[in-house]
């Protein structure tokens, strides 16, 4: 666990490159993490870290706004890699979060991207998941999982589905009178979601 004081965490992280266990970061005073920022592969061991279940747990910390882990590049997972949540402030920069996505198991919830130049979209997590109900116009990034559950074929929801890039968790086709769907633009589908939807 990461105390706050951070210019003591810097002193004594900043040349660390390799992690074995897991790093854990919860509830501190931390702006940034740019202690870490040589740090570039975490390996999760569960003899080390049996009560976490990521690689890296970044959580409940209110005042951190940036990573700034710009070397890291591979996260060895447990039953999940990089963790983001409950960090109300926090911004991930585009290429940040793309570098993220690579790594194994990386999950981001509701984390907001810094400087957009594509247009996200977000439920609540109340609202659930998106379904051609509440799927917006426009979007270029999902983040979350699409479900597509006894839909009927219309050209409003084809409209939708021919902006989207991306989708950030995952895309469920099931008991619908579709015989063809289109996504043109669609290149990517970061499936970060099915262990927590259990389906």
């Amino acid at each position: 666990m990461v105390s706050p004081n951070q210019s003591t965490i810097e002193q004594n992280m900043i040349n660390v490159k390799s992690i074995t266990g897991c790093l854990i970061i919860k509830g501190s005073g931390m702006t940034s993490l740019r202690a870490f920022s040589n740090l570039e592969v975490v390996k999760y061991d569960k003899d080390l870290c049996p009560a976490y279940i990521a690689a890296i747990l970044v959580s409940d910390n209110m005042l951190l706004r940036y990573l700034g882990m710009p070397k890291l590049r591979k996260i060895t997972a447990g039953f999940s890699g990089m963790r983001l949540i409950f960090n109300p402030s926090v911004c991930l920069f585009e290429e940040e979060n793309n570098r993220l996505l690579n790594t194994e198991k990386f999950v981001n919830f509701h984390v907001d991207i810094c400087d957009p130049t594509r247009t996200y979209c977000r439920l609540d997590i109340e609202q659930g998941i998106f379904n051609e109900a509440n799927l917006p116009t426009g979007c270029q990034v999902l983040e979350y999982v699409l479900l597509l559950n006894y839909t009927k074929p219309t050209e409003e929801l084809q409209y939708k589905l021919n902006s989207i890039e991306e989708i950030w968790g995952a895309l469920i086709i099931t008991n619908t009178d579709l015989t063809s769907i289109s996504f043109p633009k669609l290149n990517k589908i970061y499936n970060t979601a099915c262990k927590q939807l259990d389906v």
